[in-house]
């Protein structure tokens, strides 16, 4: 069969450099093409023939077998075996990296992230880019949405940072989706692994959460509110990402993880829409309910998936996020796990049975009509 450049290409050096060299070609174009498997001995049949002491096999040519007499046991055998397993692992490597063989993918992410320049330029585009949805958000509800133009100043921020997070749970959902089902990189290595799409979206992420840190902060001077757990949540979101343009060596296994703790958001996106126009009692609404309390299930879940990965290659994990960095990630960690998933477990659930909106329980809904009406004819 024909081999890839990194396994035919590598010279094999022995005792007997003829009968050596071509039985080392002969041993991975059999291992290459899977005919032969650990522990079963060589085939009988497929065009090749057994191996015979003080013998050594030569590529099958036209269906013929031919073979050769040579000192086998001077042909350097554990050499060859040893540059066959670095060949074979080191294209295996190549083959576990699809985006660098697609012209797609290898546009958008081939970038040099070792370089300080690409990492900022890619933090600031992901904050530029959320912040774009953010305004476009604002633009079309004002346009559009009645509901929109009722609310107060307040409520039209979060309204926004609501929609933006939805877009930004899409993406999250792809990401860590990808990583933890899909790519076989991140199956074989959850500590040290990166990919080039990985990296472009972590750095995304960062910018996303950067946003979120201004806009949380702003907004707490601006309307003079402080969300603890919101502040907290969203620090420590975005120092275990920042983390990765400080240290280019973390695997960004357990980041994608932490984005795809956000799958919760599209559904938190729409629930809260359909709170404030008054449709907690229709049928769509109860539904995407359902669904959002499962997802805050499966983040439980997922966090508990962290925790099983994070236990079992501790001492890894460790040595490859340094000391600053694994206190952030697990310091957040801690705090989704015990705290914030169960809380807003509950608070979903409770929502469900009594549609309130309680990230302003001043204006709670009943009966599927906001209260705000009332309060907007008072004033008037």
């Amino acid at each position: 069969p024909r081999l890839p450049p990194s396994i035919s290409r590598r010279p094999v050096v022995g005792a007997d450099g003829g009968a050596c060299a071509q039985g080392a070609r002969w041993l991975r174009a059999v291992l290459w093409d899977r005919r032969v498997e650990p522990g079963r001995g060589l085939p009988r049949r497929a065009g090749l023939g057994r191996a015979r002491p003080g013998r050594t096999l030569l590529g099958d040519r036209g269906g013929q077998s031919r073979s050769r007499e040579g000192p086998s046991r001077h042909c350097g055998s554990a050499v060859g075996m040893e540059e066959t397993i670095v060949g074979m692992k080191s294209v295996k490597r190549e083959e576990m990296n699809p985006t660098n063989d697609d012209p797609v993918f290898g546009t958008i992410f081939d970038w040099d992230y070792l370089l300080w320049e690409i990492r900022l330029t890619f933090l600031a585009a992901g904050f530029l880019i959320y912040l774009g949805v953010f305004l476009l958000s604002h633009w079309l509800s004002s346009w559009r949405s009645t509901t929109y133009r009722a609310l107060y100043a307040k409520e039209k921020v979060f309204w926004n940072m609501a929609v933006t997070r939805g877009v930004f749970g899409l993406q999250s959902c792809v990401a860590g989706l990808w990583a933890l089902l899909i790519d076989p990189v991140f199956h074989a290595d959850k500590v040290y692994s990166q990919q080039k799409w990985s990296w472009f979206n972590c750095l995304i992420a960062a910018g996303f959460f950067l946003l979120e840190n201004v806009a949380v902060h702003v907004s707490n001077v601006i309307f003079r509110t402080f969300d603890v757990f919101l502040v907290i949540h969203h620090l420590l979101a975005f120092g275990g990402l920042a983390g990765l343009v400080i240290n280019v060596k973390s695997g960004h296994y357990l980041p994608l993880m932490g984005m795809l703790l956000e799958m919760s958001t599209p559904s938190t996106c729409i629930s809260w829409m359909l709170l404030k126009a008054g449709c907690a009692n229709t049928f769509f609404w109860k539904a995407n309910q359902w669904v959002m309390i499962h997802l805050f299930h499966c983040r439980m879940i997922l966090t508990y998936h962290m925790w099983w990965v994070c236990i079992f290659n501790w001492n890894s994990i460790v040595e490859n996020l340094g000391l600053l960095h694994f206190i952030v990630l697990f310091s957040g960690l801690f705090a989704v796990t015990l705290i914030l998933n169960p809380y807003w477990t509950y608070k979903k659930t409770q929502q469900l049975l009594n549609p309130t909106d309680w990230n302003f329980e001043n204006k709670a809904v009943e009966n599927g009509k906001l209260n705000g009406e009332t309060h907007q004819k008072k004033r008037i």
